[in-house]
């Protein structure tokens, strides 16, 4: 037995045992041989405990890592699960096509990003990542299973943001997107406020196919960034050069220290630019530097993000920071979004039409829990959730107000040998 963290780092895992998935032949086997409850992982960049597996078995697919067949002509690519976007990306882009769908991170597996249904700058245009996911293989009630949209329609929504509850996912297909380059045309402009910024969003997403705003919740101003794809036909690829984070970097992650920090870094932002930015730079500037989470301290951070309507998008975002503010507990690092209406139909799927607020918060005390505790009410009141794939701390009667109308569906479809340790903690206590 050993321990494995959530890429938060909270809360600490406790112990478990670990198989590595080898191929398809064998997965099959090495899954009925693991000491149930199972859990697949691939990177690990799940914030929360979603990629925990305390007391049992963690069964590792990054081996399942082959793209098995890329049609170049239609844009469809069909891949292991073990598959991160990044092999993809550097697959696919030189021949024009893209990954429709990024996250704010390129290391994620296929499996993830499907258990997951990850979303990102663009979900207004495209939806989540599962909106282009057109066929699944999965291991099923220790069956392989084929599921798409057409065929076993109920176990492929079950499977889509399902957090891994269905099986062990094999293999997928994926339609892609054309693009006319690996570089963006980009624009970073000032807002004054959080409804300055969303209403930026707004005007943005008319016109744009990329849009995201940050905000420094110190002072209350951000930054709105929108991108297209160039049309130049350049495919190469530039690699991010990238640094470690020290251990010794989280003594400066005091709010003072932060707040100055967001206070130059706006400065130097403030004044309208424009730029041609390769893809990483886009997409993944996080990426540049490795075990950044370790800037949190040792006790790790939750990023708390949550979605609500757009009409009630301004009003609980302020309610919330305010309230994490006035608590001692203001996020380090903002990030807004619009979500449109294109949905994936996923059971647990968390995007929804609204505005979407992700928020960084080392943990420091037990307090935090308290009022992130009366956060989750003000969203689920507001007709709003919180993302599964980030959260460590939701409670059972918070997950049941935010998702419950579609749980008795998803657990119908539930292959009960694979779980995971934020599934035990909130069903346990229904």
């Amino acid at each position: 037995m050993s321990r494995v963290a959530s890429w938060g780092h909270f809360p600490e895992p406790h112990p478990a045992s670990y198989v590595t998935l080898k191929n398809d032949t064998e997965a099959c086997e090495q899954l009925e041989q693991a000491t149930a409850p199972v859990m697949i992982r691939g990177l690990g960049r799940s914030y929360g405990d979603v990629c925990l597996n305390s007391g049992g078995t963690v069964a590792w697919n990054r081996q399942l890592n082959v793209i098995e067949h890329f049609d170049a002509d239609r844009g469809v690519v069909t891949v292991q699960a073990g598959v991160s976007l990044d092999e993809i990306l550097t697959r696919v882009l030189p021949h024009g096509w893209c990954v429709p769908v990024l996250p704010g991170t390129r290391h994620v597996t296929v499996g993830g990003a499907i258990a997951n249904d990850v979303h990102g700058k663009n979900h207004w245009h495209r939806g989540s990542f599962c909106c282009f996911v057109d066929e699944i293989i999965i291991i099923h009630n220790g069956r392989v299973q084929t599921c798409s949209r057409s065929e076993n329609p109920g176990l492929f929504y079950a499977t889509i943001g399902g957090i891994g509850l269905t099986g062990c996912i094999l293999r997928a297909t994926l339609r892609l997107l054309r693009v006319g380059s690996a570089y963006l045309n980009t624009r970073t402009v000032p807002c004054r406020s959080t409804a300055d910024a969303v209403d930026m969003l707004a005007e943005a997403d008319a016109i744009h196919e990329y849009s995201v705003a940050w905000i420094d919740s110190f002072s209350g101003r951000g930054l709105c960034s929108v991108g297209d794809h160039c049309a130049d036909g350049e495919y190469e690829r530039r690699r991010q050069r990238t640094l470690t984070m020290p251990r010794i970097a989280r003594i400066g992650n005091s709010p003072l220290n932060v707040r100055l920090f967001n206070r130059a870094y706006y400065a130097m932002m403030a004044a309208p630019k424009q730029h041609r930015l390769a893809m990483n730079s886009f997409f993944f500037p996080l990426d540049v530097v490795r075990k950044w989470y370790r800037f949190y301290g040792k006790q790790g951070l939750i990023q708390y993000q949550f979605v609500v309507p757009h009409n009630a998008g301004v009003a609980i975002t302020t309610q919330v920071s305010e309230l994490l503010g006035r608590a001692g507990h203001t996020s380090y690092l903002t990030v807004l979004k619009r979500f449109g209406s294109v949905a994936s139909g996923g059971l647990l799927s968390f995007p929804m039409g609204g505005l979407t607020v992700a928020m960084d918060l080392p943990v420091r005390s037990a307090s935090l829990f308290e009022v992130l505790d009366l956060c989750d009410t003000i969203v689920a009141d507001a007709g709003g959730r919180v993302y599964i794939a980030k959260d460590a701390r939701m409670s059972s009667s918070a997950f049941y107000r935010m998702y419950g109308s579609k749980l008795h569906e998803l657990l119908t479809y539930r292959d009960k040998r694979y779980s995971n340790s934020f599934w035990r903690r909130v069903w346990r206590e229904a």
